[in-house]
């Protein structure tokens, strides 16, 4: 059987959740598929790092496209023509226009028909488009309950089935360096927080994500606890809306909101370690990685009770309401004065992690890749 995956997000420079799943997914099935097997991992340019690290029965194929866009649908497409495997796994970018006999297509999340105003009026159509392909072409892997049963609930049955397959974290990653107060150090120094014990938020800063109603929060916590109010550590790029909400807050209070942009993927871990909590009060998510990662750093999780954010926290996070700042706030302030409910949630996000791992997802998705041969 030849296998045929696009690692065009796994190899990107700058990995966020869409790229970070892709690349370890990867990096699993690369201990799990048998030697027999022969994948091919397809990208617009060489792979870099151990992505490009490969065992024997795998090789790359770098397809080279001119054009910015329409790579997997066009470059890859043609590459499925010529060149055809047995099955072809797609977890992160659009379908190409010929498949092989079989495909596997990842949704993360259908964001841009449940909250169409986060998204410009041609990336929305762009989006609905590659879904219905999706569903048509494709076995459906989805990333949480939720969305599937989203999916289910907008567009329908998949035609070759569907199947949610929850993400992972790699929780070692983010123990050692809650075990490195050493390392803490230097990276907070290195982008230039005071010290431990901030309110951090990761994710896209946009209206989806409720980034008004986190600074709202935040400014409201502010007028309680004045000077002794944590810093707000935001890492993330800057999405509709962000520059908005940043302008609406008083001088006082934005002089504490340390924006960090996209941060190196080796850094997150200690910027995780370093927090006082994680607060992640979004609208909607698909997954709801960030949670898991602060689990996984040993810091206590606030977020919303929507979405898929329940199906992840479990009981192991103190929820909010994202549509009451007030209420947001409230929680804010018992977290940062409450010891003992921060080490109670700790413990639970802890023990909650075992049920996530990068392996079981890899192993799951190796039963939908390989399953019809």
């Amino acid at each position: 059987m030849v296998v045929g995956i696009d690692a065009s997000r796994a190899n990107a420079v700058a990995r966020t959740g869409v790229e970070r799943y892709s690349y370890c997914v990867i990096q699993e099935l690369k201990q799990i598929v048998p030697t027999d097997c022969r994948v091919v991992l397809y990208s617009e340019g060489p792979l870099r790092g151990e992505v490009g690290d490969l065992p024997e029965n795998w090789e790359s194929r770098v397809l080279e496209w001119p054009c910015r866009y329409f790579w997997a649908e066009l470059r890859l497409g043609w590459e499925m023509l010529v060149r055809r495997p047995d099955v072809l796994f797609q977890p992160g970018r659009a379908l190409p226009l010929v498949l092989p006999p079989r495909a596997v297509a990842t949704l993360h999340d259908v964001g841009f028909a449940v909250r169409p105003r986060a998204y410009s009026t041609l990336n929305r159509w762009y989006q609905y488009l590659t879904t219905w392909l999706y569903l048509l072409r494709a076995r459906i892997i989805t990333v949480s309950q939720f969305t599937a049963d989203e999916v289910q609930s907008i567009f329908g049955p998949a035609r070759h089935g569907m199947r949610p397959i929850p993400l992972g974290v790699d929780s070692g990653r983010y123990a050692a360096a809650a075990d490195d107060p050493d390392s803490v150090s230097r990276v907070l120094k290195r982008h230039d927080i005071k010290g431990i014990g901030y309110l951090l938020y990761v994710g896209r800063l946009e209206d989806k994500k409720n980034v008004s109603g986190l600074l709202a929060a935040y400014e409201i916590l502010h007028l309680v606890l004045k000077e002794e109010t944590p810093e707000l550590v935001l890492v993330g790029s800057r999405g509709r809306g962000a520059d908005e909400a940043l302008a609406g807050m008083s001088a006082a209070a934005r002089s504490r909101v340390r924006l960090l942009g996209f941060t190196d993927d080796d850094d997150l871990p200690f910027i995780y370690a370093g927090a006082l909590a994680l607060f992640f009060p979004s609208f909607y998510e698909g997954f709801g990685l960030p949670v898991l990662e602060a689990f996984g750093a040993r810091i206590p999780v606030l977020c919303s009770k929507v979405a898929s954010l329940p199906e992840v926290a479990g009981g192991a996070a103190e929820y909010l309401d994202p549509t009451v700042n007030q209420q947001m706030a409230e929680a804010l302030l018992r977290i940062c004065q409450d010891a003992g409910r921060r080490r109670e949630l700790v413990e639970r996000g802890t023990a909650r992690l075992s049920g996530f791992t990068w392996r079981r997802v890899a192993e799951r998705t190796w039963q939908e890749i390989g399953g019809g041969f």
